[in-house]
């Protein structure tokens, strides 16, 4: 029928530099919007959670809309390839069994006689 799955969320985008002792630390940052699409969205609805730390791979898209005084206005948002989780505040991780064994647990067998 056409439909696509869409997950939208406002992402934290952190800028890191160096101080004066050499540790890393937050310097200032920007939140953009992200989209991503298929079965990464229903994945991405399924598992994360707002305040979750992730780690966005995608391109950075340019359009035109308009502000609440119908003024155009330039607006950019990420269209992910791939969102992941970061692991820093994960407690715990469940895995699917890997899809070779999955398909030979399901494969039939013919009846021996």
């Amino acid at each position: 029928n056409g439909d696509v799955d869409v997950a939208k969320m406002r992402v934290f985008f952190g800028r890191y530099g160096q101080d004066e002792q050499g540790e890393i630390e937050q310097r200032g940052g920007f939140w953009r919007e992200v989209e991503i699409y298929g079965e990464k969205a229903k994945a991405c609805h399924e598992h994360l959670r707002k305040g979750a730390r992730v780690a966005v791979m995608g391109r950075e898209v340019e359009f035109e809309a308009h502000d609440d005084n119908n003024q155009p206005v330039e607006v950019y948002k990420i269209v992910a390839e791939d969102v992941t989780l970061v692991l820093t505040r994960v407690d715990k991780v469940t895995f699917k069994a890997p899809r070779e064994q999955s398909e030979q647990s399901t494969r039939r067998e013919p009846a021996h006689q």
